[in-house]
């Protein structure tokens, strides 16, 4: 035998044998007897696959030959063993597949309904068959004499060829559905592709026939071969099929068998796995040990795929990262767009987009992909979130979010799903140091979306407004379609969602209309297991935010915030600002309990405070009438070391708190001292107005405090700010005031003290006065419903009994429940006056 037809003998034949069983088993040989052009064909395929003689030189007669008896001479057996030969060694030849499709149109009555199905099935593997000829073999093969396993290839075409629906389609569902029913028997080989296409397949009929597909595998998933489980696999999850039975067979099926997958195979496992979110960790486990020897093989489509999956199943894998990182970035020109955000994204979610050499690569790509507009809407809203989101890559991402953004708005925003849009406002915000590119895509899509809003789901809206809150964006914004995307969203948010939405609206002022309002107030009610630190923090913010709402849904919110907040260990996990935060949310509500928590979660947060922070907690505290001296003491030593980094509004405050608490610390007071100089010209009225409450009460209470000459260098500019705003006395105050007129205790009304301390009523030769105390005077009362003064009602009464005056307070609550009558009135002011 010549050498060169030797070594094709043994090629070709070492070929074959290493096929698939399904290759092995399609090819039926003819006699030895009786030579067969047909088995010579398929020789020849193989052969021309391996690379020997060239394309089709010495095979060129054999097929010339064949193509003159294929629509007469080859039987059903022959015809569809040549094309599955050709098909399964990939090798193309249009024109014999064209003249087996014909054959097998022009003879399809004289064939049996199983060889019918048997040819179709090989030209869908060439993809090579028409519509019109399948549903021909459907009607063909539509009687019950026709196998199992022949109706399982026949659907197996129709869904290769992408016929998800109709007639045919469904004819050959059906009866394939009806022949496993009754226990026709499939191979391993057609049990796969029938569950691959049932899955692809549309109708009740499809869905049937998976069931019953699934069943059988997962009684045998140990006979399967590895490409065959993963075949099933990846047909269950585009079924978004969660059959735990199923999944875990299979699973260990292919993690036992990884090293008979190729590059597809590997990415389709884990890809089928993370679809469906099954986090199988003994699958990934051997696809992440088996993929990097054969990474050289992948594909840019296996390697995105591969990223993408390991990412979404959340997967810890570093050595395939870091192998699969080391392939792509050498070759990510061969990456198409997609692919590139596909690969971004991926590395983007596992937190390890600043790996290098991918990371310098993905940015060389992605902008010049963004100057060369080869993204997709889709794909440039990936890549944003992608370089915006790891906290460790924001800094260095301001090129990348520039390029986006204007190939974005190149694109037009008109492009851009809800989602995608929210996406680019969201990256670009985020980022610290974004570039004007950045700064006006935020600003466009915020114009662009305020008609789009209906669109908006819940993510997206939260997204919208944080990045419009973020980028001083929000006056872009129309309130009343705001207020009717939070209407129908907010039911649906999740407790981060709810966080930035409150937060957006602390931060931009965004006021929604009162339905949308009481909606996040409600949602959020029932959310309140699921927050976390920060949206504890975010909500109590937009809370007194929103103080001129009177909504029962927000007080109910309030109350239920302070329950959950009382529980040390979540107030234990609140950062120093987000203590200083709710703090100042609850200053003017009576909550005990959670006032009890903060402080002693305070305690250890305080040195962590910056000076607007301490200020800030000091004035809660304050306001709200809390007793916590050692509180106070950490704020003043605290306050004390870093009172240089003071403005002088948080100086007036943080003064004016101490005196309210009556925490009469002389160092801080000396630290206030040392800096106020420089700041007094700077203030506001209401600042002047402050530090003179302070000097009233230190020169009295602490006169040796180095505060006190500090302030009384400029008591006369102070009292003038004091007295100087306006006192309007309410109706209900000059109701008291006429009863006491007509009781016979003459009085004056708004006097002033001397010092300048305004009161409503009042006798100057006696120092007796009578407060009228309506609801501003008071905390409001928690869930228990208790009534106590606060901070500042109470500082001034101590402050007039310091000056010698003797005060009658008049609560509104008693005196409403005793104005309707003229005598109980009178009895009333009476026995409070001792009349």
């Amino acid at each position: 035998m010549p050498r060169r037809l030797l070594l094709l003998t043994v090629q070709t034949t070492a070929l074959l044998h290493s096929r698939t069983p399904a290759l092995r088993r399609t090819i039926r040989h003819a006699s030895e007897e009786e030579p067969s052009l047909a088995r010579e064909l398929s020789q020849s395929a193989v052969a021309l696959a391996a690379g020997i003689d060239g394309p089709l030189k010495k095979y060129d007669p054999i097929r010339n030959a064949a193509l003159k008896k294929i629509r007469t001479r080859f039987t059903p057996n022959e015809l569809a063993d040549v094309v599955n030969a050709y098909a399964e060694a990939g090798v193309k030849a249009p024109d014999l597949f064209e003249t087996v499709a014909s054959a097998l149109r022009e003879r399809l009555s004289s064939f049996t309904a199983d060889d019918a199905c048997d040819v179709a099935f090989a030209l869908s593997r060439a993809r090579c068959v028409s519509d019109e000829l399948l549903n021909d073999v459907s009607a063909h093969a539509n009687t019950t004499a026709t196998s199992a396993e022949a109706l399982a290839r026949l659907c197996y075409a129709f869904a290769r060829k992408g016929i998800k629906r109709g007639e045919g389609a469904s004819t050959a569902a059906r009866n394939a559905r009806q022949a496993v029913i009754n226990g026709g028997t499939l191979s391993l080989d057609a049990l796969s592709r029938c569950c691959w296409a049932s899955a692809a397949l549309e109708g009740e009929d499809a869905s049937v026939l998976f069931n019953e597909c699934t069943k059988r595998v997962a009684q045998r998933a140990n006979d399967f071969t590895g490409k065959q489980l993963v075949t099933i696999a990846f047909a269950a999850s585009k079924k978004r099929t969660v059959d735990s039975v199923l999944f875990d067979a299979i699973a260990d099926g292919i993690a036992a068998k990884t090293d008979e997958l190729n590059p597809q195979g590997l990415s389709n496992a884990a890809f089928a796995y993370a679809t469906v979110r099954r986090r199988d960790p003994i699958l990934f486990a051997a696809v992440a040990r088996e993929a990097p020897s054969k990474l050289k093989s992948f594909e840019p489509r296996h390697s995105a795929s591969l990223a993408w999956s390991f990412s979404k199943a959340g997967f810890r894998a570093p050595q395939l990262y870091d192998a699969l990182a080391l392939s792509c970035a050498s070759r990510l020109n061969d990456f198409d767009a997609k692919q590139i955000s596909t690969l971004a994204w991926a590395y983007a979610r596992a937190g390890r987009l600043d790996r290098e050499p991918l990371r310098t690569a993905l940015v060389q790509q992605v902008n010049e992909r963004c100057i060369s507009r080869s993204f997709s809407a889709q794909s440039l809203s990936n890549i944003a979130w992608s370089f915006a989101k790891p906290e460790h890559n924001a800094a260095r991402c301001e090129d990348v979010l520039d390029s986006v953004a204007a190939a974005a708005m190149e694109l037009g925003l008109s492009e851009f799903t809800d989602q995608g849009l929210a996406n680019l406002a969201w990256s670009c915000a985020r980022t610290p140091r974004r570039g004007p590119e950045a700064e006006r895509l935020v600003s466009k899509v915020t114009q662009a979306s305020s008609t789009r809003l209906h669109e908006f789901g819940p993510q997206a809206c939260a997204n919208l407004l944080w990045a419009a809150a973020t980028c001083d964006a929000a006056q872009d914004l129309d309130v009343s379609a705001v207020s009717s995307s939070l209407e129908r969203n907010v039911p649906k948010m999740t407790a981060q969602q709810i966080s930035m939405v409150c937060w957006a609206g602390a931060v931009a002022g965004i006021q929604p209309d009162p339905p949308a309002l009481s909606a996040l107030w409600r949602t959020a009610r029932s959310r309140l297991d699921e927050f976390g630190p920060r949206a504890f923090s975010n909500v109590a913010w937009s809370l007194a935010k929103s103080t001129e709402t009177d909504d029962e849904e927000r007080n109910a919110l309030l109350d239920a915030l302070a329950d959950a907040l009382a529980d040390r260990k979540r107030v234990g996990a609140l950062s120093a600002q987000a203590l200083a935060n709710i703090a100042w949310s609850y200053k003017g509500r009576y909550q005990p309990a959670l006032y009890e928590s903060l402080v002693r979660a305070g305690l250890r947060r305080i040195p962590d405070q910056a000076p607007q922070e301490l200020a800030s907690t000091a004035y809660s505290y304050a306001s709200a009438g809390v007793d916590a001296p050692l509180l106070y003491e950490a704020v003043a030593r605290a306050a004390a070391r870093k009172i240089g980094s003071f403005g002088s509004v948080d100086l007036h405050i943080i003064a004016w708190s101490f005196c309210v608490a009556g925490a009469l610390d002389a160092r801080l007071f000396g630290a206030i001292a040392g800096v106020l100089p420089s700041y007094l010209d700077d203030l506001s009225m209401e600042g002047r107005a402050q530090l003179y409450q302070v000097y009233l009460y230190l020169s009295r209470e602490l006169p040796d405090s180095l505060l006190v000459p500090v302030l009384g260098e400029h008591s006369q500019q102070l009292k003038e700010a004091f007295v100087s705003q306006d006192v309007e006395p309410s109706q209900t105050q000059n109701e008291v005031s006429r009863v006491l007129t007509g009781l016979g205790w003459n009085h004056d009304e708004e006097h002033r003290t001397d010092e300048g301390l305004s009161l409503d009523m009042a006798r100057p030769s006696m120092k007796v006065a009578v407060e009228f105390d309506g609801p501003t005077h008071y905390l409001l009362g928690g869930a228990t419903g208790s009534i106590q003064c606060n901070g500042a009602t109470a500082f001034k009464r101590r402050l007039l009994k310091i000056l010698g005056w003797e005060v009658i307070s008049i609560p509104y609550f008693e005196w409403n429940e005793v104005r309707s009558s003229k005598e109980t009135r009178e009895a009333y002011l009476k026995t409070k006056l001792a009349l």
